[in-house]
């Protein structure tokens, strides 16, 4: 099986993680949060920030593979706590509005849950993804 790894780097290091993995014609997305790539700290202490710069990192990460966000296919979200999942889904809509427009009227496939934590405290949210080409 022939893979392609795009590695991930935050604040210039090289994570022990790939951002995405691409085999055949399917694109896996590594969980992305509300953290600045140049800083690792939270761009955001609100799930609307939050959410915008995870879809931020899922939109690069499908152009890094050759792809496009409006080739998106599933995502899995992960939220601190389901109160957030308003803000969440209204920032979701806004996003794919103004740079995929054809997922709001084709959404994908899509779960939500409630975790005991992710990996720093003031993350609200984490999202992996799965895109084709």
């Amino acid at each position: 099986m022939k893979k392609k790894i795009v590695p991930c780097f935050v604040a210039g290091k090289q994570k022990p993680y790939a951002n995405c993995v691409v085999v055949g014609k399917t694109i896996y997305i590594s969980g992305t949060n509300g953290r600045s790539s140049e800083t690792e700290e939270v761009v955001s202490d609100t799930i609307e920030g939050q959410t915008w710069r995870a879809l931020e990192q899922i939109n690069s990460a499908m152009r890094e593979a050759g792809s496009s966000l409006k080739n998106l296919v599933k995502m899995t979200t992960f939220l601190e706590d389901l109160k957030d999942y308003q803000g969440y889904r209204e920032t979701e809509r806004k996003y794919f509005l103004k740079y995929a427009a054809e997922l709001v009227k084709e959404p994908v496939a899509s779960t939500v849950v409630q975790v005991a934590s992710l990996p720093k405290p003031e993350f609200l949210i984490e999202i992996e993804a799965i895109g084709i080409f």
